[in-house]
């Protein structure tokens, strides 16, 4: 399993320990599992060999003598044998197997389908009596990636680490950076398109012109083909009337940072395709323009619903997302969303609840339709 966080040879350790506690009526199940993870190991004969054979075992782990994929698969095939042989240290056993990581406030846990889950314990107020809970992330499994990206991994961690020095806002904001990534690359896999230069409409090439003025009047000369020609233009209108259009500037600023102004025109529609091409200069896309587009399209796509994710957390995540990353404190400071960022507990809720659901949902799908495309 690839993990993000290292798993020192201690904390094995005291993961073995626990289990050689619950199991001392079962002692035999760990040296099989042990043996078949090491054929050099030798299995005691008698009882009294327990305690040595034990000792070569947690002086392995003490050693990092076994591979963490390996270790992994003896905690597994530990459980497995236990969850048949034993059923009533099922639950036992799976609250052992919860490994600390290079910080002891985070884990590995095994899952009883054999997958394991990140697991941060984070302590929620009232501070003067805090309650410990946990955020939980599932979809790691040995041998393999983790199903959620680990980008979404890193911004979580971010996340978390802000709300444990109880950074409320600063602990949304970086959640929802994690959430519209997730939205991001489940719609990219819809035909969705997210690079700055994509359109949601067709963009046309431009015409040639040229303009002069005579007695008075200008005019445009046509140096393009037109789809439609001139004669049926002077056909479709009564000699000697015109076809009102209107026209304005527009200020526009290019993707160096240089001011221009365009000129817009407004035509009726029934005159379009004497004054411009149909040529096609590039095709349009299903586009989409922050967390608040992202949210709207999952929405009409059936990705989620208000079960799944209630229009509150949308409001809360898009509100703290437009206005304090990308403008800043000073319109959300008069935001009815402020007060619920200063509440740990909705926070906490907001955290947990997206992240053992939505997120891991959203990526297990992501990868349940890679596996079918293929």
């Amino acid at each position: 399993m690839t993990t993000t966080f290292s798993i020192p040879s201690h904390h094995v350790l005291e993961t073995y320990q626990k289990l050689k506690n619950i199991l001392s009526n079962r002692q035999d199940i760990l040296f099989q599992n042990i043996k078949n993870l090491d054929p050099d190991f030798e299995l005691p004969t008698d009882p009294s060999q327990f305690i040595e054979k034990h000792t070569e075992i947690e002086n392995n782990f003490t050693l990092t003598t076994y591979s963490q994929d390996d270790i992994m698969f003896f905690f597994e095939e530990v459980f497995s044998q236990v969850d048949s042989d034993v059923p009533l240290k099922k639950e036992d056993i799976l609250k052992a197997i919860d490994i600390k990581t290079v910080y002891d406030d985070i884990s590995y846990r095994l899952i009883d389908d054999l997958t394991w889950a990140m697991v941060w314990k984070v302590n929620i107020p009232p501070f003067n009596k805090p309650m410990e809970d946990e955020i939980v992330l599932r979809g790691f499994k040995r041998g393999s990636e983790p199903v959620v990206q680990r980008y979404i991994i890193e911004y979580l961690q971010a996340a978390i680490l802000a709300f444990r020095q109880n950074l409320y806002a600063a602990a949304v904001a970086l959640f929802s950076i994690a959430i519209e990534a997730t939205f991001r690359d489940v719609l990219q896999q819809r035909g969705f398109s997210y690079h700055s230069r994509a359109s949601s409409v067709e963009i046309y090439d431009y015409a040639d012109v040229k303009l002069s003025a005579e007695n008075q009047k200008y005019t445009l000369n046509f140096e393009t083909t037109m789809p439609k020609h001139i004669n049926e233009f002077t056909q479709s209108i009564n000699q000697g009337n015109s076809v009102p259009i209107k026209m304005r500037r527009v200020k526009k600023i290019t993707g160096g940072g240089r001011e221009r102004i365009d000129l817009h025109i407004v035509a009726p529609e029934n005159v379009i395709d004497y004054l411009s091409v149909e040529t096609t200069l590039q095709q349009a896309e299903k586009t989409i323009s922050g967390l608040n587009g992202a949210i709207y399209q999952a929405r009409k796509e059936g990705i989620i619903d208000n079960v799944t994710f209630p229009p509150s957390f949308a409001q809360l995540l898009t509100e703290v997302r437009n206005n304090l990353i990308h403008l800043s404190g000073g319109s959300f400071q008069h935001s009815t969303v402020n007060e619920t960022i200063q509440d740990g507990q909705r926070v906490f809720n907001i955290i947990s609840r997206l992240t053992s659901s939505f997120i891991y949902e959203q990526y297990s799908k992501l990868q349940l339709n890679l596996v079918q495309s293929n």
